[in-house]
């Protein structure tokens, strides 16, 4: 049969000096009970420890009391939530203690929001459908974005956002689609572009510009194949061409025009100049020797044109006026081979003259190899 308990009551020191029978009930009264806990507070008596245990309701307030002084050991233990900084703290003489409640989410799932405003420490994996940071994000160890398949990673959402490098490229860049997307613009052109390997540009047209000067050094052979290939087009330019050796080959004419100024060709002693098909009829014009006793040859290697009227397997023609040959007055100009033919076409007196003008001790010889003169 149910028996009815008297109870003890009393402030928070009587209480906490007085031992309660095993399951005697006592409840603190009056108003001297730690920062302002909320009286009433129930204890049960274990018969042994003074107070016995609290078995009050949860306390809550914006300032956690301080129990280590001025009170006993009977207020051990209340449950006290600190509104202002949203802890559950166990109250205790020998000081207070935040529970940490964490692992009552572990595995499980919060299906509203949260808001944080201290920091997220993991020593995990953080998983998450969507992530939104609208401060900064910071990551040390290995960074992989996904967009997943066929996804799209954007990075910045206007012009005025910038993405810095701070590491090196460790792989290729290639556009996802071909002949689409540009690398730099007019007004925001890169600076210096180092290479190493093949370039290879399609498509067009191409235009490098330089300020100064463009250098392009080939250790092998350079080609320029297009059209028509145009040097110096907008202005006048120099064009210097330093080579061991320089062909030029044209299935079509080659012209060679200087409007203000003369055209030289300089070769070395013993080279020639050729002109013609290689291997059929040539012309070559050998400067040679040193300055004091140089030769100047033309020869025609393969021609075999008697020479008649207006022909030759070489001819010095002049359509509306005269030739003339002039050389040094102590050397001789030398005529060798068959027939020597001179035709005069001018029907005048004098048509062909041999005319000695140096003084009255000159004389005109006409000699064969038999030793038949004839002095004129």
């Amino acid at each position: 049969m149910a028996q009815v308990i008297k109870h003890r009551r009393g402030n928070a020191e009587e209480l906490g000096s007085t031992t309660l029978y095993k399951g005697e009930m006592g409840v603190t009264t009056g108003s001297n009970v730690a920062g302002g806990l909320a009286n009433p507070i129930v204890h049960i008596g274990d018969g042994a420890n003074a107070g016995g245990f609290v078995v009050g309701r949860l306390q809550y307030g914006t300032s956690t009391p301080n129990i280590s002084s001025g009170y006993n050991a009977g207020l051990n233990d209340i449950l006290f939530y600190n509104q202002h900084t949203n802890k559950l703290e166990r109250l205790h003489q020998s000081g207070n203690e935040s529970l940490d409640l964490s692992g009552n989410i572990t595995s499980g799932t919060i299906s509203g929001s949260i808001e944080i405003t201290g920091n997220i420490s993991a020593s995990g994996g953080i998983t998450a459908s969507d992530i939104w940071a609208s401060g900064d994000i910071h990551a040390v160890g290995n960074i992989t974005f996904e967009a997943g398949a066929g996804g799209t990673i954007t990075l910045g959402d206007s012009a005025a956002d910038n993405v810095v490098f701070g590491a090196d490229v460790q792989s290729s860049i290639i556009p996802d689609s071909n002949d689409t997307y540009d690398l730099g613009s007019t007004g925001q052109r890169w600076n210096n572009l180092w290479m190493s390997g093949s370039l290879t540009a399609n498509g067009g047209p191409h235009s490098i510009l330089s300020a100064t000067t463009i250098d392009v050094d080939a250790e092998g052979a350079l080609t320029l194949d297009g059209g028509s290939i145009t040097i110096g087009g907008d202005a006048d330019v120099v064009v210097d061409v330093d080579a061991s050796s320089f062909d030029l080959d044209s299935s079509g004419a080659i012209s060679l025009d200087s409007s203000a100024g003369s055209i030289d060709m300089n070769v070395v002693d013993g080279q020639t100049v050729s002109i013609g098909l290689n291997g059929a009829v040539e012309t070559i014009w050998s400067p040679h020797n040193t300055a004091g006793s140089e030769l100047w040859s033309t020869i025609n290697t393969a021609g075999t044109t008697d020479g008649t009227d207006a022909a030759g397997a070489i001819l010095l023609s002049a359509v509306a006026g005269g030739i003339g040959l002039a050389w040094a007055d102590n050397k001789d100009l030398w005529a060798e081979g068959g027939q020597f033919v001179v035709t005069a076409n001018h029907d005048t007196s004098g048509a062909i003259k041999l005319h000695a003008d140096a003084g009255s001790s000159q004389s005109i010889i006409i000699l064969n190899d038999a030793g038949t003169m004839q002095q004129l």
